[in-house]
């Protein structure tokens, strides 16, 4: 259905440009009768007005998200609160210690009791996603749309000592869901991702601490 809707748009949209294109050459022909070339530069004109504006603007807007997401890529990455050889040697004293690293709160799910606390932390809510293992929960936070590009945050936390080890940022950009966008070079523009859950599995899973209290 939304194909032979946008096949109609089509339609009438080039109908349209050769209609402007028409009336372009005509005006054209009509004020300026000495320029030989009047009818082409008003065909011209016609299309750019009807049509080429378009392309314009798409050009323009691709630009401008691939320099935000340029920008963005800039925060993305790990950035480590607890390294993994202080983990292995964690402590209840030491974990109060770290925890001032990366300090944050617990916010209670009140529509959904049932649910996972939240985690406040560096000026986001961070909702539960899963267990990475045993001692460990991941929490993720995903900024709001702008220029088409997302943040999106994850922090690796501590289940008994409940210090957040590690955060990770990554980045994407996309105009709309895989398979249904037209604006195929905004999908296009590069990610900028960690693969946080290899960097813990090589780092810090190899490295469990011997809870000491």
């Amino acid at each position: 259905m939304i194909a032979i809707v946008l096949f109609i748009f089509l339609i009438i949209w080039i109908l349209l440009t050769k209609f402007a294109m028409k009336i372009g050459r005509y005006l054209f022909r009509r004020f300026r009768p000495d320029n030989p070339r009047a009818e082409r530069w008003g065909a011209f004109w016609g299309f750019m007005l009807a049509m080429g504006w378009v392309f314009v603007y798409w050009t323009v807007e691709a630009v401008i998200v691939r320099i935000y997401a340029a920008e963005m890529c800039k925060q993305a990455g790990i950035t480590v609160y607890v390294a993994p050889e202080q983990w292995r040697s964690l402590t209840k004293e030491s974990a109060d210690n770290l925890r001032k690293n990366a300090p944050f709160s617990f916010k209670k799910n009140v529509s959904f009791p049932f649910k996972e606390d939240s985690i406040v932390f560096d000026g986001h809510e961070f909702q539960f996603s899963y267990s990475s293992s045993l001692l460990n929960d991941i929490y993720t936070f995903i900024s709001k749309e702008v220029n088409y590009t997302f943040l999106h945050y994850q922090i690796y936390f501590d289940k008994k000592f409940q210090v957040i080890l590690f955060k990770n940022i990554s980045t994407s950009t996309r105009y709309a869901p895989v398979g249904s966008s037209y604006k195929f070079w905004i999908d296009n523009t590069p990610r900028c991702d960690s693969d946080a859950f290899k960097y813990f599995s090589q780092y810090y899973l190899i490295s469990q601490p011997a809870y000491k209290g």
